[in-house]
This record gives C-alpha cells, structure tokens and sequence, in this order.
C-alpha cells in the first residue's frame, strides 16, 4: 500500500468518521495525516464537524478518502439532539480514538465502540490508542485494548500524533480494510460476476476536479466551496453571547480561534484565499478581506443572521489562518 498514487481515473471514494472522547488527540491524527501538521498542544475542542480530503493509492487503485473531524458532544460522542445525521451513520468506516494515558477516555471510546456495533451499520471499525509518546505514563494496556478489540471483532492500532507513529498505516489500513470489505459485500450481493470482470463497488468516483498533485499541494485538504457545508449553528457561533454572564464571555472570547479554523476548514473561502499571493500586500490583503467579508454577510443572511458586526474581524482571521499554513506547508516542502 502507498499514500502516493498517479492522477486517479476511476476511482473509489470511502468515507471515514473519526469520533472519540474530547481531549483524545482525533483531529491532530487528521490533521497530521491529510495535512503533515504537527499536533496542536493547546486542547482545542472541535466546534463543528468538519471534512478533510486526500487521494490515497491501495494496491492499483486510487482511492478518495473523505475524513469527517466529529464533534464529541458526549461520551458516546452521537449527534446532538440538533443534528438530523452523524457522520458516522454514513461512514463506510469509523475510527474511534482514546488516550492511553486517561481511563476515562478508553471507557467512552469503548462504549462508542458498542454503540456503534449495536446500530448495525456495517461500517469497519478501528479502535486507536493514541499518545504513544507518552507510554511511559500509560494507564490502558496494549494487551487489553487488543482484548477488546479481538471481543468486537475490530482492528486496533496505537499512534502518537507527536511524533507521526502509525499515522499514515492507520489510515491505508482503513482503506484497504474497507474497500476490500466492499468488494466482498457487493460481490456476495451480486452472488455471481461475469467471467473474467471485477465486481464494481458502488461508492461513488473521485472527479477530477478534486485530485490534487502531491508536489504543488502536498495532499492537503479539498473541500467543494459550497456555503451549504457551514450549517446555521455555525454561523450563530460566531456572534458574541447576549449575556452578561462573564464565564460564557471568556469561552466565548476563548473558542473565537477554534471558530475562524473550523470555518477555513470548510473551504468555503477557499477560492478567495488560493488567488492570494504568497507576499500579499496591503492592497491584495484587503480586498481579499472584503471578498470574505461580504460572502460571510450573505451566508449569514440565508438563513436569517446578520454578522456585519463580526464579518470583517472574522475574514481577517480567516486570512491569518491561510498565511499561517502556508507558511506550514513551506517549511513540510523544505524539510521535503
């Protein structure tokens, strides 16, 4: 298996949920993998859920990885009473991650892990220990997470975002595991093939227009640039509270870095940011502002929001966010 593959023709598109406790280091596995950034080590709770997309080579096909970074609202980390539909009701495969050094967090990873397999979904599952770098302070066993997983019938696998350990053979793994499942499953559907042809697997292909090369990109993520992606409730997090309550004040004040991320993430401004020079100057930079600016008024005004008085200061963060992971990506293409 490779993580490198040629420009993809017809290829699988497979859909992946990564759940886990909060504080279980999901989102810096995801972003190591699709984006080769080092983990964030200030706890960062995901705000929303958000989609990362990277082209991966299985044997002689391509394949079109599809990441959901999830929510987790609770221990059992399902949708909240809000969402119509969690991701991992769809997912071809769910990866549930712990810290290994926090009992807790393996105690809801396997109630997941149970809440899942009880929904019947027929999705492949892996269960990862993360924090492999901190082993020496571990509380969970490899022996007995290992058990659990044999229990279930799910593979397991430890990783340290850290230092990049199993990362990337998490992900393959996943791949491969998956579409070789959906072969099987629609090959025993199908019950008999034509002489001499492979069965084909109904996930949908991969269009062109989202294949990126590996050298001018560095598989980073794609997201189609459609403001349906950013739901209402995201929008609403970006207007301060109306309270005096200082305690929602400071969360609100404290999670303004982690909003502006989630919705640079959805790659509804990526469009905008792309025609940005790598030296914008001061002209480049405001018009680039102003662009945001009245795209994220029109968002807000779709479903019924006025964000005028947060649209500039946001689409200014969303701009400082792009220049701060080009400046990532030059240093991965240096060291590269």
């Amino acid at each position: 298996m490779s993580a490198r593959g040629a420009k993809p023709d017809d290829s699988h598109e497979i859909t992946i949920s990564v759940m886990g406790p909060k504080g279980s280091g999901k989102s810096n596995i995801i972003n190591r993998f699709f984006d080769d950034q080092d983990p964030t080590y200030a706890f960062k709770p995901t705000l929303a859920n958000v989609r990362y997309s990277k082209p991966v080579q299985v044997e002689n096909e391509i394949v079109q990885l599809e990441c959901w970074d999830t929510i987790a609202n609770s221990k059992s980390n399902h949708a909240s009473p809000s969402d119509s539909q969690h991701p991992m009701d769809t997912a071809h495969c769910c990866i549930i991650c712990y810290d290994i050094n926090d009992t807790q967090s393996y105690v809801d990873a396997k109630e997941l892990v149970k809440n899942i397999k009880g929904k019947d979904l027929n999705n492949t599952i892996f269960l990862v220990g993360n924090k492999l770098d901190l082993k020496d302070s571990r509380k969970i066993t490899e022996a007995d997470a290992k058990d659990f997983a044999d229990n279930q019938n799910i593979q397991y696998i430890e990783t340290s975002a850290k230092f990049d350990t199993n990362i990337e053979q998490l992900f393959m793994a996943a791949a491969d595991s998956t579409l070789n499942r959906l072969k099987s499953d629609y090959s025993e559907k199908a019950n008999v093939e034509p002489e001499g042809e492979e069965p084909k697997v109904p996930i949908q292909p991969v269009s062109e227009s989202r294949w990126y090369s590996p050298i001018t990109n560095l598989f980073k993520r794609s997201v189609k640039h459609n403001p349906d992606t950013i739901s209402k409730q995201d929008l609403m997090a970006l207007l301060p509270p109306d309270t005096d309550n200082k305690n929602e004040m400071q969360n609100y004040a404290s999670n303004s870095g982690a909003r502006i991320e989630q919705l640079y993430n959805s790659g509804c401004f990526k469009d905008i940011l792309e025609n940005m020079a790598s030296d914008t100057n001061k002209e480049e930079f405001r018009q680039a502002r102003e662009e945001i600016k009245d795209r994220l008024t029109e968002m807000g005004k779709k479903v019924g929001l006025d964000l005028s008085a947060v649209a500039n200061s946001t689409a200014t963060g969303i701009i400082g966010v792009h220049e701060e992971k080009n400046k990532q990506t030059e240093k991965t293409r240096i060291r590269l």
